[in-house]
């Protein structure tokens, strides 16, 4: 059940087409990233803004138990960024080589310009997990048992070192 093959028409065309596996159900995640609430230009590499885009929403798929189908993304940005390219090609750059390494196909989005000198980013995230087998917050147990990638308390630190 990974995107790639349930990606039947992406970008391009007014709508992307996707094809769920057999016995699996579509699970939905969308996370907005706004400069200067959840990244500052002055303090981000725009690379690391791009991995963080779509990593978050990867993380709320996994919780779930499901496989990343689709990305779509929404990038609203002001004049002057999008006049030097550099910064929005550097976003793309991280975001575009978590969607490889995920096999996270991006099948769409929108682009405008932005209404203020901030960046606004939307990541929509369709998944599949089979059918009734979410993992659901509901669902937890005493004793269960928490898996966490990377290092706890990484933000934090770094947000206090700046």
């Amino acid at each position: 059940a990974r995107g790639a093959g349930a990606l039947r028409l992406g970008i391009g065309d007014d709508c992307a087409i996707l094809s769920p596996p057999r016995g699996h159900e579509i699970v939905v995640t969308t996370d907005m990233s706004l400069e200067g609430r959840h990244f500052r230009r002055d303090w981000h590499p725009a690379r690391s803004v791009g991995h963080r885009a779509l990593a978050r929403g990867l993380s709320d798929l996994a919780a779930m138990g499901a496989r990343p189908l689709a990305a779509f993304l929404s990038l609203a940005i002001p004049r002057a960024i999008a006049a030097e390219a550099t910064w929005v090609e550097g976003f793309l750059d991280g975001l575009l080589a978590v969607a490889a390494a995920t096999k996270t196909p991006l099948a769409g989005g929108d682009t405008a310009e932005a209404a203020c000198n901030d960046i606004t980013i939307d990541v929509v995230l369709l998944g599949a997990t089979p059918t009734g087998r979410a993992l659901r917050r509901a669902g937890a147990q005493p004793g269960d048992r928490i898996f966490v990638s990377g290092s706890l308390g990484g933000s934090a630190a770094e947000l206090t070192a700046l």
